[in-house]
């Protein structure tokens, strides 16, 4: 289990490089019993909302279509026969964005899917 942890953590890591923010590198996690993928990762700043939006969409689709899906977590058997279970059945984005407040304070804030989506 330790071994199929390490190449998905491996694997996504090096999807996710160089895409998103690249002052803050994204992290990831990743718990090899339910198959789930949690990538929190920083939007990178640009020009207009709608610029921001678009840069977000482009960088979550070209770090999906990077992820290799194809790892094999164990063989699930049931009536003699065998079907593979894979390591990752759902990845997770979770976006965050420099906010200013009214009084001018910066804070990280998690975009809310509906801006993304």
């Amino acid at each position: 289990m330790e071994d199929l942890k390490t190449k998905v953590l491996s694997n996504v890591k090096e999807a996710v490089n160089g895409k998103f923010d690249s002052e803050k590198k994204p992290a990831v996690i990743f718990d090899p019993f339910s198959g789930i993928v949690s990538i929190e990762a920083r939007a990178a700043d640009n020009f207009t909302k709608s610029w921001i939006r678009k840069g977000i969409a482009y960088d979550i689709a070209n770090t999906l279509q990077a992820i290799s899906l194809d790892e094999k977590g164990f063989n699930y058997v049931s009536d003699r026969k065998s079907a593979p279970v894979y390591g990752i059945e759902k990845v997770i984005f979770v976006i965050t964005f420099p906010m200013i407040d009214a009084y001018g304070k910066e804070s990280e804030g998690t975009i809310p899917e509906s801006v993304t989506g």
